[in-house]
């Protein structure tokens, strides 16, 4: 049993319950009085109703044009594994790299992009 304070209200426009099953039922009362003991039964309670699907923005936004950093990968020739054949996917098609920070203090992001030696000198 629970019981809710309203204060000095004689009624609640409405009281919902959602119920925590894997349909995800609902019970609504519209216009419930106050000082008075309700009862609701999971097996009388009705599916909810579907709610829309907001938009989600863009996580990432390109913003190669208006950088324009002077970088372009290249990808190595390197096979991983004539080196270490036990190893389970090839390391060297990762990609170098990358970190950004404010390393000199001068308020603008440095960037650093490291390339691993294998790929740096094809062995």
């Amino acid at each position: 049993m629970l019981t809710f304070g309203i204060g000095q209200r004689d009624s609640v426009d409405s009281l919902k319950v959602e119920w925590p099953d894997q349909e995800g039922r609902v019970s609504i009362l519209r216009h419930v009085a106050a000082n008075q003991r309700v009862r609701l039964r999971q097996a009388e309670s009705k599916p909810a109703p579907p709610v829309p699907a907001k938009p989600v923005p863009p996580l990432f936004t390109d913003v190669t044009d208006q950088v324009a950093l002077p970088y372009v990968h290249h990808a190595s020739e390197f096979v991983d594994f004539d080196r270490e054949r036990l190893i389970p996917k090839r390391l060297s098609t990762e990609g170098p790299l990358m970190a950004v920070a404010d390393v000199n203090g001068d308020g603008l992001d440095d960037i650093f992009i490291a390339v691993p030696k294998a790929i740096r000198a094809g062995s």
